[in-house]
């Protein structure tokens, strides 16, 4: 069987790679990503409506030119409550779903490399290419399956609860909504590229893991114990496996430095943007366009969604 090359990921993938994770966290595991699924929509829904009854608490508060009592606040004051609730309930829901989902993907990623590695053809184990994406398969199935669906979960909990907030920011102020979304415009495209440095730093580490990898267990097992001692190899050995995990260090720091720049100049962009939003509230605020409520629940929905 043979050996396809690994491609690096570009946006144009993207889609598909969504579809596939989706896929994936669904046949590992169903009935804990509908309920994952139904506790972030009541979550977003309970975001959205804290927004919109806070805003009317301060319409009562601000607004009104008669004095406003405890008793006619209460039903709003209940209400936020309850949203409140809803949310934290939702939200817990979410956390506890998402451990057992995470454990059912990883387990159900293992039994795919299984499947694969006890099926491929005899000849295949000759080839370094398919050792270096089995070993990486191997060493990632534990791992990353997890943190794959838990950052894909976050994906679909962060789109969620922007839509019910964004929501009730269209209903305050349909401006705003567009200035909040252009400035998380330079957070995607740095996410992007920073995602595209670390697959490829880990692509590129592949046959350095498993050959320090193999090194460690040469210097380690009991069955090569009595030749390194008779060849006296045990200097080599172990110099070899320093000077590879070296060169994984000095790469590694290389990469974080560059997800670090990136990082920065993807927030002092989003800074500014929000900075501009701020700015437009204030605008509208002190122009008689905007209320003094509807401001202040603009302004928590931004937070919110920040």
């Amino acid at each position: 069987r043979g050996v396809e090359p690994m491609k690096e990921p570009n946006v144009t993938r993207l889609p598909r790679l969504l579809v596939s994770s989706l896929r994936l966290v669904r046949n590992a595991a169903p009935r804990e990503f509908a309920v994952n699924a139904a506790s972030q929509l009541v979550g977003a829904i309970g975001m959205a409506a804290q927004v919109l009854v806070a805003r009317q608490i301060l319409t009562q508060l601000v607004e009104t030119s008669e004095p406003t009592t405890l008793r006619a606040m209460l039903p709003l004051i209940v209400a936020l409550a309850a949203a409140s609730t809803i949310v934290n309930a939702a939200n817990s829901a979410r956390i506890e779903q998402q451990r057992v989902l995470g454990e059912l993907v990883a387990r159900y990623a293992m039994q795919q490399v299984l499947d694969v590695a006890t099926s491929v053809d005899l000849l295949a184990f000759e080839s370094p290419a398919f050792h270096n994406r089995l070993q990486r398969a191997y060493t990632n199935a534990a791992s990353r399956p997890l943190q794959m669906a838990n950052g894909l979960l976050g994906i679909l909990s962060a789109l969620v609860t922007m839509a019910g907030i964004s929501a009730a920011l269209f209903v305050i102020e349909p401006l705003f909504l567009v200035f909040v979304g252009t400035a998380y415009i330079p957070v995607w495209i740095v996410t992007a590229r920073a995602s595209r440095i670390t697959y490829r730093f880990a692509v590129e580490q592949t046959e350095r893991d498993r050959q320090r990898a193999y090194l460690g267990q040469v210097l380690t097992r009991k069955e090569e114990a009595a030749e390194i001692r008779a060849f006296r190899s045990s200097g080599y050995l172990r110099a070899r496996y320093d000077r590879l995990y070296d060169e994984r260090l000095r790469e590694l720091r290389e990469m974080a430095a560059r997800r670090i720049r990136l990082a920065l100049t993807g927030g002092l962009l989003t800074s500014l943007l929000n900075a501009v939003t701020t700015g437009l509230i204030v605008w509208f605020v002190t122009s008689g366009r905007l209320q003094l409520a509807e401001a202040g629940a603009a302004v928590g929905a931004i937070m919110l969604l920040g």
